[in-house]
Formats: C-alpha cells, structure tokens, sequence
C-alpha cells in the first residue's frame, strides 16, 4: 500500500533543495526526521512554500474541499460544548494547518447565526506557508466584508507562540499527518537506530541507508509535543479538541510514509519539493500525549454520523433537489468505509 521501492526517482528534485539537502548531511547521510523538514518545509524550495496543493488543481483532496457539510458538522460539535458549558464569555478557535481556509469559512459561516458566539471569538491560525497566510488572510477580509464582521485573528507560525485568549477550541484536519516523524530499526547487534537517508551517485537519487524490509518504529516527536502544550492551556483555560487525521489505532512495524503527486501514489522520493509526503498517527499514542485528560477515538464516519450529517444531508437535498445526489455523493466519500469513513480517524479531547 505505501511506496518504498529503492528505484530511480521519475524525476528529480528541485537542484537547489537537492543543493540544501547535500549541505544538511553529516558524514552522507542524513535523518529522515530532517529530511522531511527541508523537504516540506524549507522556506523557499519546500513542498508547503507553495499554495496550489490542496484541492482538485493540488496533489490531494480534504475532506473541507469534498464538503461543506464537514465543517458544518464541527461548527455544530463546538456550538453544542458551548452552550453545554454555560456560554463561555471569550472563546479561542485555534486552527491548525488552516491551508486555503476552507474549514474555517465552513465553520464561520454557522457560528455567524450565533450573536453571542461571534462577539466572544478570537481566532488563531497556526500556519507556517506565507503563501496560505496570503490566501487566508484574502479569504477571511473578503468573508468580514461580505458579512460585516469584524473577525479577531491572529496568524502564528508556532502554536507555543500563542496566548490566552478564553475557552479554547482547537481542530485540525490533515495537519499531524504532515509534520515530520523519526523513524528508527533495530540493526544486528540489536542496536536501535535512526533511519537516515542518503544521496546515491550511481542513481542520482536519494535513497534510505537501509533495506526497505526490516521494521520501523516510528516517532512524532512534533505531534506529542503540540498535544502536551494544548493539555497545558486546557487544564488552565479550560476547551476542547477535536483533530481530523488518517491512521490507525494498534502498533504499525512498517514504515507509513507515504507521498501523492497529482492525486497518486509514488515513490516516496519522487516529486521532492513537489509532491507531498505525509504518514498515518498513532493515535493511541496521540491520545496518551493529553492524559490525564479525558479522550475518544472513533472514526471519521462514526463522529459525522453522530453529529447529524445525515440529517444535515436530507434538510439540504429537499431545499436543493437539483444537487441531491451531487451532495450525496460527496457525503459518501467522507463517511464511507472502502474511502474515508474508516481510514480517518478523530481524536476528541
């Protein structure tokens, strides 16, 4: 299912993040932990420095980008906290990886009905692309016009950045999935090591310093430390979150690695700087990162269900007879369980 062949990339990466990757390396090697970060996240030559990844025209589709119904049902998830907590008086919406902003308009476009809730926001998008900040910045001075609301935002390229600003409530889609992991194997002396990546001449490729089948341990050293910070601002603010992602539940002994260009799996080292690449969560170990905290795994399809997709999909098919199976095909794919109902997991905090 994922792509790890040691063959020739089908095309080669972008020379000056090759350049940058060479210079990064110690003694020829380097760890895929870095790697991935140049890889993804260089300023200038990373896959996020560009803007056009995410949608039809990109390399994958969200589940905000299949639906409206999606934010819809996350907007309804937090106005019920809300009100079930007396109607806390400042509320701090913190969106993770906002990428166009779709999710964040879905979710305005509720709340707005909603007075009270709208005078107690204050929004704070984590992203670190200057290229999505340009487009979130645009989309949400076009939404203020359009509904004359003066928005409270605040851009932070570091969550740890943040402040107090009430009664959290923090979501994210796709956004741990993408941060950069550390992958380790046990050698023949039965020493653990970090896997590195290394630059073969003969190919002219990058390749991994090891065989492709041994088994692999892998660490999300970013996604611990961000779950440990937001149990910092629960236990003192009080909030909730609620973190959209693929991946699984048990142990993994296999690499999940894993990079799509235009909508297809390849090789992993195919399309540097211009494919993403990305792996599944543990999330039992997601969820161990809050406690003591109280938390809840379900699936994608499990969450949507329970708060009211279907219903949402009915009330909308009868007041637009003309798009009902377009809107029931989209619902499908987000709830289904041979595409993303089972795959996608959600963590509750």
């Amino acid at each position: 299912m994922y792509f790890e062949k040691m063959i020739l990339s089908k095309d080669q990466p972008d020379s000056s993040l090759q350049s940058i990757i060479l210079e990064n390396m110690c003694d020829g090697e380097i760890a895929v932990y870095d790697f991935l970060n140049l890889v993804l996240y260089h300023p200038e030559f990373g896959y996020y420095a560009k803007n056009r990844v995410i949608g039809r025209g990109g390399d994958f589709i969200t589940s905000p980008e299949i639906s409206q119904l999606f934010g819809e049902v996350i907007a309804i998830y937090i106005l019920h906290d809300w009100n079930e907590k007396g109607k806390p008086q400042k509320i701090h919406l913190v969106e993770l990886g906002p990428g166009r902003g779709t999710l964040l308009i879905d979710l305005l476009n509720v709340f707005k009905k909603y007075p009270d809730f709208m005078d107690a926001l204050h929004i704070s998008l984590i992203e670190k692309s200057d290229a999505f900040k340009s487009l979130q910045k645009e989309l949400l001075e076009s939404w203020s016009n359009k509904n004359h609301y003066a928005l409270k935002v605040k851009h932070f390229s570091d969550i740890c950045d943040i402040s107090s600003q009430g009664y959290l409530y923090c979501y994210a889609n796709e956004f741990f999935d993408a941060l950069p992991i550390r992958q380790y194997y046990t050698d023949h002396f039965n020493q653990r090591i970090e896997r590195t990546v290394y630059f073969k001449n003969q190919t002219q490729a990058f390749e991994f310093c090891d065989d492709a089948n041994i088994e692999i341990e892998e660490e999300d050293d970013e996604t611990i430390k961000i779950a440990q910070f937001l149990k910092h601002i629960i236990e003192r603010d009080g909030g909730r979150c609620i973190f959209f992602d693929y991946g699984y539940i048990q142990g993994s002994s296999i690499s999940t690695l894993q990079t799509v260009y235009r909508h297809q799996k390849v090789n992993v080292f195919d399309y540097l700087g211009d494919a993403d690449i990305s792996h599944q969560i543990n999330f039992s170990n997601f969820a161990k990162a809050f406690s003591p905290l109280e938390t809840k795994i379900m699936t994608q399809a499990n969450f949507l269900e329970e708060w009211g997709i279907l219903l949402r999909l009915q009330q909308l098919s009868q007041t637009n007879p003309n798009r009902a199976h377009e809107l029931s095909i989209q619902v499908s794919r987000l709830i289904s369980k041979t595409m993303m109902g089972e795959h996608f997991k959600v963590l509750l905090v």
